[in-house]
């Protein structure tokens, strides 16, 4: 059966190399405690599982309230893929009507992974490999898509950075970028 993610990867080509190595960030566990903190569960599981099908990671609203990452992921692509499904839940992807299935999908990733992305930079991890390929994907190569997608993609990356690395005084985080005076 030909669906429209498998007609969406055969245009884009092979599908884009998985990260390799450990996790320089060390944000994994805080990143699992924000899912699970929004009320989701958490799981690892094995690639080709119920909900996972053929996805690094998948969330799931309504009755399931689940996020699973697949087991096999290097250290490194297991943090990325993580972040991307808590960037759905923050981005408010299982919330949200779909008007249009296609361009809403599209639409959900790149956003979720320009997050995940922005956050993984910000804390040492480079995904750009990985992440370039798969946000030109799902947006179709509409760079216009992506510019839409940049306050939404700004706000949450701030926010889920403020809650990994609040400062020693209690308060959020200073914005990436910031100087102290």
């Amino acid at each position: 059966m030909l669906t429209v993610q498998h007609l969406r990867r055969q245009a884009a080509g092979p599908a884009p190399p998985l990260l390799a190595g450990d996790d320089p960030t060390g944000a994994y566990d805080d990143t699992v405690a924000l899912i699970t903190a929004a009320g989701f569960r958490f799981a690892l599981a094995p690639p080709g599982s119920t909900y996972l099908g053929d996805a690094n990671g998948v969330t799931l609203g309504g009755s399931l309230m689940l996020t699973q990452v697949r087991d096999d992921l290097s250290l490194a692509h297991r943090v990325k893929t993580t972040l991307h499904e808590l960037a759905h839940i923050r981005c408010g992807h299982l919330s949200e009507p779909v008007a249009d299935g296609d361009l809403h999908r599209g639409r959900r990733e790149t956003e979720a992974e320009s997050v995940s992305h922005i956050i993984c930079q910000a804390l040492g991890l480079d995904t750009a490999a990985f992440t370039d390929a798969y946000v030109l994907g799902w947006a179709g190569g509409d760079l216009n898509l992506v510019e839409q997608c940049a306050q939404r993609v700004l706000r949450v990356s701030r926010e889920i950075l403020a809650d990994l690395t609040p400062d020693i005084t209690g308060g959020p985080a200073a914005e990436p970028g910031a100087t102290g005076t």
